[in-house]
């Protein structure tokens, strides 16, 4: 089963090259929403052979979120009322250790999600401001979030990052629909980061996992203005 194409907003992409001309953190708070002004979720070929290599095309994302924490640090105190921190862009290195894992069959392979500022032409790492990994696991009744990560700018706006996130989780909702999962998704948690999947309508841990079926668990998405 292939994964459905992302939903899409209707404003003018903003992309990110520029960001290191922005030099406030006013200004980084402000690039933070504007990012959400027109995104889309696209799929990565995770198959073998796949071209480009998902695992090569996340590598040039991580270069370029480092460089944006290198000009637009995240707070030492990443929105803690949400204890989000672990999805910054060291949870990218994370993912990345999963692909070369999957690559070389030392683990099962799975899909990658991308949130994506629209380019014009080809698809490129600046423009990647979410990842996601997962698969639809018909044993476990759900498609399973195996990681999840976000750009280092959102971490300065709680309504972003989880708007971003949001966006995210429900392109899961979608491909567990498709899959005849009944919109259920999973994810694994801790007791440091178990609010942050409750904000985006998941239930409270049972043992180590989260669960949110489908779009009723959780008020629509709403982008912060």
């Amino acid at each position: 089963m292939n994964p459905p194409q992302g939903k899409k907003t209707e404003k003018k992409p903003l992309g990110m090259q520029n960001i290191g001309n922005r030099s406030s953190e006013n200004s980084s708070h402000s690039l933070a929403r504007d990012t959400l002004h027109h995104t889309e979720v696209q799929w990565l070929d995770s198959g073998a052979g796949s071209s480009p290599s998902p695992r090569l095309f996340i590598a040039a994302v991580l270069r370029s979120w480092m460089r944006v924490a290198a000009v637009f640090p995240p707070p030492t105190k990443s929105v803690p009322e949400l204890d989000a921190v672990t999805f910054g862009h060291d949870a990218l290195g994370a993912i990345l250790e999963d692909l070369w894992a999957a690559e070389r069959c030392l683990q099962p392979r799975f899909d990658v999600a991308l949130l994506c500022t629209p380019p014009a032409g080809e698809r490129s790492p600046t423009q990647v401001i979410g990842v996601m990994t997962g698969s639809a696991r018909p044993h476990s009744k759900g498609f399973y979030i195996q990681g999840l990560s976000l750009h280092p700018l959102l971490f300065r706006d709680v309504d972003a990052l989880l708007y971003a996130a949001g966006l995210l989780v429900e392109s899961a909702i979608d491909v567990s629909l498709e899959a005849g999962l009944q919109g259920w998704v999973i994810s694994s948690t801790t007791e440091a980061n178990s609010l942050f999947w409750r904000n985006l309508g998941f239930s409270a841990p049972s043992g180590p996992f989260v669960k949110r079926m489908g779009y009723f668990d959780h008020p629509p998405l709403r982008r912060p203005g």
